[in-house]
């Protein structure tokens, strides 16, 4: 593990603290497209992905054969090449929850005759995580540092019957009931890497509710603009929540998003629905949308704005239509549904782009376990890693006539480009950048070129 800690103190004494969110501005006008596979002979059985992740690989659930020819569920991980079979901890369900950066995997599975364990899976071991002391858990997203947000089934003072309950659960096994609202159910559903949680909850006259909960803050309702209840999918570590409001009049689900207390509409491809699914660390929005015929297509909200058809920005003639889009990465690839020849497939949707692409640093927090990914570089290259504190061209080393937009750029570290192309590279970020903007890019030295630059802000 490497660290800034000699090269940032320097200049974080003298530095201008900005108030500036991450920014990362890059348009895309088209993406390439992957078939994640199957692992079912049976092209009838549907693939569906719940997550993606900085490195690109995938995490969701294949139907396959099951008893007396029904389809039953199981979950994969998806390598980027290989999709790798999760099986569950006892027969016959492995349902999938969510994935880290780390490739470490959780969702939840069959664990005996009426038992649901949540399982976490990393590199083909499988291992039991269930929460509480009743058989009954899910574990629905996992952190970098490896804290699982999900439900159990707990018994609750003044209840007959156990109760749905939303938990925190430490890398150790510690975990923590995150209340409710005043009632006595709660269903976790995801968390960032702040710890902040959000889920659904029942409050004191036992309505649905939709919350985030800041970690070790209290639990706050998010509203609704149709006087009836959100459903978060997913918060980034800024804490935009993203998901979808149910109007109880018209029965119909509106994409939103929510922050710091406000909660904003988002608007649709025409017509009457849509869903919020996934946002990434820079704000852009992915979920599905209703065209003006009802026809339900995957859509980008680009930083919460208009919406827009990622149908439409595939290659021709790719066989797919593209129905929903599961989630999003820091380096712009989408994850979603679509059907190909009439099946029910996954999706990679990467950015196609006239220079590479880097996350910044994930997640942009002091004294944490970090990294910086990126792709679209030369293969085999060496990569060279800068940061600065203000724009300003200067010449690349090396490459007289190539320039990066950063004024008296520092060298982070140095990688070498996969044979995809992409790169990753650890580090741990000193407590003195906190509250920091920095300007960070990674310079292509075989092809003598710049990535974008990311403007970060660090907490």
């Amino acid at each position: 593990m490497k660290t800034l800690l000699a090269v940032l103190l320097p200049l974080a004494a003298t530095s201008p603290l900005l108030a500036q969110a991450p920014y990362l501005a890059r348009p895309t006008s088209s993406y390439s497209i992957d078939d994640i596979g199957t692992m079912s002979p049976d092209p009838a059985h549907a693939v569906k992905p719940t997550g993606i992740n900085n490195r690109g690989h995938v995490h969701g659930s294949n139907e396959l054969k099951g008893y007396m020819g029904t389809p039953k569920v199981h979950s994969y991980f998806w390598d980027g090449v290989v999709q790798h079979h999760i099986y569950p901890l006892a027969p016959t369900l492995a349902l999938p929850g969510d994935l880290n950066d780390k490739d470490q995997v959780v969702g939840y599975s069959t664990a005996g005759s009426v038992a649901l364990h949540g399982y976490l899976w990393e590199g083909g071991g499988l291992t039991d995580i269930y929460v509480g002391l009743l058989d009954f858990s899910h574990a629905t997203d996992i952190s970098r540092d490896g804290w699982v947000v999900g439900t159990n089934s707990m018994m609750v003072d003044g209840e007959w019957l156990s109760q749905f309950r939303a938990y925190l659960r430490e890398p150790g096994g510690q975990w923590v009931d995150l209340g409710t609202l005043g009632g006595v159910k709660a269903f976790g559903a995801n968390l960032n890497e702040r710890l902040d949680t959000v889920g659904t909850t029942s409050d004191v006259s036992g309505a649905t509710r939709g919350f985030f909960k800041p970690f070790g803050a209290p639990m706050q309702d998010l509203g609704s603009l149709t006087g009836g209840w959100v459903v978060p999918l997913e918060v980034n570590d800024t804490g935009l929540v993203v998901g979808f409001d149910c109007d109880p009049g018209t029965g119909a689900n509106r994409p939103v998003t929510w922050q710091g207390g406000v909660l904003t509409g988002l608007g649709t491809l025409g017509g009457a629905n849509g869903k919020a699914g996934g946002v990434n660390s820079f704000g852009d929005v992915v979920g599905w949308s209703e065209d003006m015929s009802g026809t339900q297509r995957a859509c980008l909200w680009r930083e919460g704005g208009t919406p827009v058809d990622l149908g439409a920005l595939i290659p021709s003639g790719t066989g797919w239509e593209l129905t929903g889009a599961a989630e999003i990465n820091d380096l712009g690839e989408i994850c979603g549904t679509g059907v190909l020849w009439g099946n029910t497939r996954t999706y990679r949707l990467t950015p196609r782009g006239r220079v590479p692409r880097v996350s910044g640093v994930q997640p942009a927090m002091a004294d944490r376990d970090a990294a910086v990914f990126g792709l679209g570089f030369q293969p085999g290259a060496t990569i060279i890693l800068v940061y600065g504190y203000a724009p300003g061209p200067s010449a690349l080393p090396g490459c007289a006539s190539a320039t990066v937009d950063i004024a008296s750029p520092i060298v982070i570290g140095t990688t070498v480009a996969d044979s995809d192309g992409r790169i990753e590279y650890g580090l741990t970020l000193p407590s003195a950048v906190a509250g920091q903007t920095l300007r960070i890019a990674a310079v292509d030295m075989a092809g003598c070129s710049s990535s974008e630059v990311i403007v970060q802000t660090f907490n």
